[in-house]
């Protein structure tokens, strides 16, 4: 369906829109027809077009890109294309830019994309997030990665959301990611999120209390454990979080876990 009908924009007749499409087709190398076109361009002026006709020219530039370029060529443009822009990606490009928003923290451009039914289920290219590099991960997972709280509270709201999506590489969910780098508030809207499995595996069996002992996150650590229903003795690779924090020297840690009263001393 043409975005014109969508923005509620009445659609020219055919013999307007082949006559407006003439004027951006490349002419010949004729002399008379270049003469021609210099006066057409200094009498035409973009301020001068109507917003229907405005939105015509935008359908018929190729990228995304161009129609960007087009919007900033001044205010009034940018007022009529912004949404029209947020509109063509949904429609034609699959929601990709909410990808991007979600990986640098663009609350701003994440709402207007939303507002246009995005699909926040869109899985992700090639994504470089060191030291590792992920394909196939989906906005909230990257929002989560990157520790962007307020995009994370922004999709959290979409109804229905996956709450827990993976990485195919590794098996990791945002919960797991959040509590790998200390993210504590971002934990703590996952946690008090209904439907969430705080005992959720990785590929290689990991949970978050685990990620979050062995990094020495004392404070998710106690997060968790009030949170109850935490399995304290889970284990991955022979490591409990007991043993993790241990190993890796996070005496605090330590001292949380031995606290709790369904900690296991058995350190085989």
């Amino acid at each position: 369906m043409p975005l014109g009908r969508r923005l509620e924009i009445q659609p020219l007749s055919a013999k307007k829109l082949s006559k407006i499409r003439s004027w951006f087709i490349p002419l010949s190398n004729n002399a008379r027809l270049k003469e021609k076109w210099k006066l057409i361009r200094k009498r035409l002026r973009l301020l001068d077009f109507p917003d229907e006709l405005l939105l015509c020219i935008a359908d018929y530039l190729e990228t995304e890109r161009d129609v960007n370029a087009l919007s900033q060529v001044n205010r009034r443009l940018c007022s009529l294309l912004d949404t029209y822009l947020y509109c063509h990606n949904v429609q034609c490009s699959n929601s990709s830019a909410l990808v991007w928003a979600a990986e640098k923290g663009e609350v701003s451009t994440a709402r207007k994309l939303l507002e246009q039914r995005a699909n926040v289920e869109i899985m992700s290219g090639r994504i470089s997030c060191y030291p590792h590099t992920y394909t196939d991960v989906k906005p909230l997972w990257l929002a989560a990665w990157w520790g962007h709280i307020e995009m994370v509270k922004l999709l959290l709201e979409v109804p229905n959301i996956e709450l827990e999506p993976r990485d195919p590489q590794q098996g990791k969910t945002p919960l797991h990611m959040a509590a790998r780098k200390g993210y504590e508030e971002i934990v703590s809207l996952f946690i008090n999120k209904p439907g969430i499995d705080l005992d959720r595996r990785t590929i290689k069996g990991k949970t978050a209390l685990l990620f979050a002992a062995k990094h020495g996150h004392v404070e998710i650590v106690r997060r968790l454990l009030a949170k109850g229903g935490v399995d304290i003795n889970t284990r991955a690779s022979g490591l409990t979080p007991l043993l993790g924090a241990i190993y890796c020297g996070h005496e605090q840690v330590v001292e949380a876990l031995l606290q709790n009263e369904n900690i296991s001393l058995n350190l085989q």
